[in-house]
């Protein structure tokens, strides 16, 4: 499993791709309901990105590169909106993504090489952590670069961090 870099002003933290691309999932759905149209161009582009991460057509080279989107202090306040609202949307999700909706969500990737399966359910409050991080990246309260966090459950994953 690759790593992805979630990365701003010089800061940033490392998970692996297939959580960068379960969080992509959940990116777009917030800023969908809100209208991608609604948004900033660059924002748009940032949706973009998130929507190629989630349908595996980034591989290798999977990021959210908050530095090439997030521009001004009006991106930002938009964006912590929108990464507000993901975490709403998470928790109408239970306390977990279940094996039947990880795999599904495996099925809408773009190419079959990039399938992979899921043998552990993935906790939502792993992921509300993830988006806390980038919004502490965003407010300038984040002090750690190549900070990596892995994920509870997950075997061989050996991190600064688990949650």
């Amino acid at each position: 499993m690759g790593l992805a870099t979630i990365e701003y002003r010089g800061k940033n933290f490392l998970i692996p791709d297939s959580f960068i691309e379960l969080l992509s999932q959940f990116i777009c759905e917030a800023m969908e309901r809100i209208g991608i149209h609604s948004f900033p161009s660059n924002l748009q582009q940032l949706y973009e990105d998130c929507d190629y991460n989630r349908l595996g057509q980034s591989i290798g080279i999977v990021d959210i590169s908050l530095d090439e989107f997030v521009v001004s202090e009006s991106d930002k306040t938009i964006f912590i909106h929108v990464l507000d609202q993901t975490k709403t949307l998470l928790a109408l999700m239970g306390d977990e993504l279940s094996l039947a909706w990880l795999n599904d969500f495996e099925s809408h990737k773009s190419n079959d090489a990039f399938k992979s399966p899921w043998f552990i359910p993935v906790k939502i409050h792993s992921i509300v952590i993830t988006i806390d991080i980038i919004q502490q990246i965003l407010n300038g309260t984040w002090e750690h670069e190549n900070y990596y966090l892995t994920y509870a459950g997950y075997p061989g994953s050996t991190g600064t961090e688990i949650i």
